[in-house]
């Protein structure tokens, strides 16, 4: 800083055309890992649901005498390996899914950041690109150092 340059002198700058790809790609991956996401929070959240709907239709289909005993059992054990499947996938696939998006916004940050850098767009647009991408990098330095941490007052 004692040369005279700032801090917006040393981000990277890249062309119009580059910057708003990259800030495209990076809307699509958010949108493509936020629902793997969700659909896996989904999938964890009704596995419950799912095993109690299975087991009821399993021992309807016994008492009506549609399955023998050992289908009986070995349905249970196909029920309950669903089960724990849907549980132990939002183990594996949440996390994937976080860092994408952490991603994919870091690309959208970029963009708009780059695009800011740019001096061949004019002051206003310019100031306004700046201003959505600190914001975006801000959301996502709170949502990545802000996972798990809270206070309980009890």
């Amino acid at each position: 800083m004692a040369d005279g340059r700032s801090f917006l002198d040393d981000l990277p700058t890249m062309d119009k055309g580059k910057a708003t790809r990259m800030i495209v790609w990076g809307i699509l991956l958010a949108i493509i890992f936020g629902c793997i996401w969700a659909i896996s929070g989904y999938l964890n959240s009704n596995a419950g649901s799912l095993l109690n709907l299975l087991e009821h239709e399993k021992l309807m289909n016994y008492n009506n005498g549609y399955i023998t005993y050992e289908d009986y059992l070995r349905q249970g054990t196909e029920n309950y390996r669903v089960y724990y499947w849907l549980l132990a996938q939002d183990i594996f696939i949440q996390p994937i899914a976080r860092v994408g998006g952490y991603i994919a916004a870091f690309l959208v940050a970029l963009g708009f950041l780059s695009l800011g850098m740019n001096n061949s767009i004019e002051e206003k647009a310019r100031n306004m690109y700046l201003i959505i991408g600190f914001i975006v990098t801000f959301a996502v330095v709170l949502s990545v150092l802000g996972m798990g941490i809270g206070i309980a007052i009890t």
